[in-house]
């Protein structure tokens, strides 16, 4: 049997249909593909993490209060129809790889595969600014993760430009190709028959896994208002001196025990943040110190935290010296834990707005440390031992890490007008 020729175009119109990217930028294209498409299943599953309470390290890409995947991922905005929308980003990138795929085995089917991946691109890009909007503007934060889909997604829509161009001048004119994509549609209809199944196919997983995890792990959010309602009330009283945010006559009164250098504490911190944009006025958060070190509480019998007294301390001094700067000072040092050390600490500080003289001045005065003695007692009395520990009108709050949970306690309490 003599090899099989492969097809020549003889129509000059017919050319168009097999002009497209090469070989080589289809590969460029896959692997921006794959890259987006990885990137997406990370973020879905921290998405999946948080939203079930799983969530226990930092993502990657929290490096600060303003870099901040794992906030982003919390937000009202990062689902669509109940599903992760990062979920909806390795669709995006799964279906133009197979576009791409589609090409590689026939390039007879470049002209739809240029057009529908300028299409989706197109779309992609899009939405990318739309979500990137949210997060520089309402959010106030950004996901660095996001940022690099944004850069695949921008730069597949550049290369599509660029192969639709080219496809563009060949035809001659846009009759030319509508005229080409009719004459090949059996080809074409074959083509889009593989998207939809495999579109469809890759959308009914997400969704099972998302439910899977979601029933499996999470409980009823009926079942953490009950069970927070089944927390005995404690002497819980919240100083107008430590309120680090909110009115004191919020509904919601958040009392929070907590040490700097304690992993879930920062963790709690980007929660906590979360749930202060949600429900402003309505929730008071107040902040105690509780160091797990020996060097500044008795209750610890060792060294733990090496620099957790001093960041308590400078958290004590701020409350006095520039009272605004507070909440600033303790989002940056919970979002830079990982690297805290005296100098760092004493420049967060400066940054929240104290001057080094009143800083200095400050942690040399006795009186610092009876105001953190303050918080060790209230800690004692209501037998606190870990951080972090909470309290929501006067009962113990362990729903924090689920936004779910957390949010129907917030609302089963707002309904009742519940105060301590």
């Amino acid at each position: 049997m003599g090899k099989r020729r492969e097809r020549k175009a003889t129509n000059p119109r017919e050319r168009v249909l097999l002009t497209g990217p090469s070989p080589r930028g289809i590969a460029l294209s896959l692997f921006a593909c794959a890259i987006g498409f990885a990137v997406s299943l990370y973020l879905t599953d921290k998405h999946l993490d948080i939203v079930t309470g799983r969530y226990a390290e930092s993502s990657l890409c929290s490096i600060s209060a303003t870099l901040d995947c794992d906030s982003v991922s919390a937000s009202d905005h990062a689902e669509w129809f109940g599903l992760p929308v990062a979920g909806f980003g390795a669709l995006f990138y799964l279906l133009l790889a197979v576009l791409q795929v589609l090409a590689l085995a026939d390039r007879t089917r470049l002209l739809l595969a240029t057009l529908l991946g300028l299409a989706f691109s197109a779309l992609g890009t899009a939405i990318s600014l739309i979500l990137l909007a949210i997060m520089v503007f309402s959010l106030r934060q950004l996901c660095l993760f996001c940022l690099l889909m944004d850069l695949c997604t921008l730069g597949l829509t550049l290369g599509y430009l660029l192969a639709g161009r080219g496809q563009l001048k060949e035809a001659g004119g846009l009759p030319t190709l509508w005229y080409l994509l009719r004459r090949q549609r059996e080809s074409h209809a074959s083509s889009l028959l593989i998207l939809l199944t495999v579109g469809g196919l890759a959308l009914f997983v997400l969704q099972r896994v998302v439910t899977k995890q979601t029933d499996e792990l999470a409980p009823p959010a009926a079942e953490a208002a009950a069970k927070y309602q089944r927390e005995p009330l404690s002497e819980v009283r919240p100083d107008p001196d430590h309120l680090l945010v909110g009115s004191p006559e919020a509904p919601l009164q958040l009392v929070e025990f907590t040490d700097f250098e304690c992993p879930a504490c920062a963790r709690a911190s980007s929660y906590l943040d979360l749930y202060r944009r949600r429900y402003g006025q309505d929730l008071a958060i107040y902040f105690y110190n509780y160091p797990l070190d020996a060097a500044c509480n008795p209750e610890v019998p060792r060294r733990m935290h090496p620099n957790a007294c001093l960041a308590a301390k400078i958290a004590l001094c701020l409350r006095h010296i520039q009272p605004g700067a507070s909440y600033g000072y303790t989002h940056e040092t919970f979002a830079a834990q990982r690297k805290l050390d005296p100098g760092t600490l004493r420049r967060l500080a400066v940054n929240a707005g104290a001057s080094e003289a009143d800083l200095e001045h400050c942690l040399g005065d006795p009186a610092v440390q009876g105001w953190l003695d303050h918080d060790l007692a209230q800690a004692q009395r209501l037998r606190i031992e870990a951080t972090p520990t909470m309290f929501l009108n006067g009962r113990p709050f362990k729903f924090w890490p689920s936004p779910r949970d957390a949010e129907a306690v917030f609302e089963h309490v707002l309904q009742g007008a519940t105060r301590p």
